[in-house]
């Protein structure tokens, strides 16, 4: 990736230490690409702990939480956008102006983990 020239990679991190990296990183929305309908996904609570709007595609345990819990700081990417990466730049450009700052950096208690969500009583 890093020979692409407009990619770094920032290296393995402390989970505790997210914060840190976001705010160096300047990191102002999240995109979660997986075209798998994945069951969990800790980078979902990771972000929106943090205060980030969230792209994913329409499927997936990822987007129906994102619909279910923070549905405000979702950004839909279309179907379509798997074959036409192009459609993945139009759909974030066009929520730019809508992003919100991040409020925190990973503070506070973690009201989304995995058995709040799958063990909820």
């Amino acid at each position: 990736l890093e020979k692409l020239g407009n990619v770094r990679v920032t290296g393995p991190y402390a989970q505790d230490h997210l914060g840190e990296v976001l705010a160096r990183e300047k990191c102002h929305v999240a995109m979660i690409p997986s075209i798998w309908p994945e069951t969990y996904t800790y980078t979902v609570n990771e972000m929106l702990e943090a205060g980030f709007c969230v792209a994913v595609f329409p499927l997936g345990a990822p987007y129906e939480r994102l619909r279910e819990i923070a549905e405000e700081k979702t950004i839909m990417l279309p179907m379509e956008a798997q074959e036409v990466p192009e459609l993945v730049n139009e759909t974030l450009l066009a929520h730019v102006g809508n992003l919100p700052s991040p409020t925190s950096v990973l503070a506070g208690r973690r009201d989304w983990t995995f058995d709040t969500y799958y063990r909820a009583s």
